[in-house]
């Protein structure tokens, strides 16, 4: 969930949606820490639609490159990686979702 900002202590989640199926994979890094199981999702260069929203998104996987990124090198994993989305994505408010943020 991104969040786009709608005044200097104000947000409103944001949700990316692909038009063309129902739910997608994004790239990310499973570990276990001191702190139990962790997941860092990857980012990439935000495509046109998401950049309204913020500079950088996840990066969606297409299910006919599912084996490369489970299976492949990390050489093979990196040249998907730095390819930007041609998924047809969507952004819509979460509903209910404005927040306040709080000084650090």
């Amino acid at each position: 969930m991104n969040f786009k900002t709608l005044a200097d202590h104000v947000s409103c989640p944001q949700s990316i949606i692909h038009t063309e199926q129902q739910g997608f994979l994004i790239g990310g890094i499973l570990f276990n820490s001191d702190e139990g199981a962790r997941f860092v999702v990857l980012t990439t260069e935000a495509t046109p639609q998401c950049a309204a929203v913020n500079h950088r998104m996840p990066i969606v996987i297409d299910r006919a490159d599912m084996n490369t990124w489970f299976y492949e090198s990390p050489e093979d994993v990196q040249g998907l990686a730095i390819q930007p989305t041609s998924a047809p994505l969507r952004i819509e408010p979460v509903d209910g979702g404005i927040q306040t943020k709080q000084a650090n």
